[in-house]
């Protein structure tokens, strides 16, 4: 609750978070909108940093962009040097998002 309520306070609602996320699992949450719990970033630097460790899975990979508008989509605080938040995504719109 206090996560939400600073984040309300100091970033505001709607915010982005980024996510680089393998392409076919993005398409199957994409098309499906199935609730799961992702990690994401408020920086969209750092969410493009972990393409060197995405490398070794040798399957394409995509950076996305999510509007989160719903305090309830937070589910906690991540790794701080990360800028992490985890997301349910059942509170994000696939409208909401956008492959950059």
């Amino acid at each position: 609750m206090c996560l939400r309520n600073s984040l309300k306070k100091y970033i505001g609602f709607p915010f982005k978070v980024y996510r680089l996320w393998d392409q076919e699992d993005f398409s199957d949450w994409y098309h499906s909108g199935y609730s799961i719990n992702v990690a994401t970033s408020l920086s969209k630097d750092v969410a493009t940093s972990f393409l060197k460790f995405a490398k070794h899975s040798h399957r394409p990979q995509v950076l996305v962009e999510l509007i989160i508008d719903s305090p309830d989509a937070i589910v906690m605080r991540g790794k701080l040097s990360e800028l992490e938040l985890v997301i349910d995504l059942g509170w994000v719109q696939t409208t909401e998002c956008n492959v950059i």
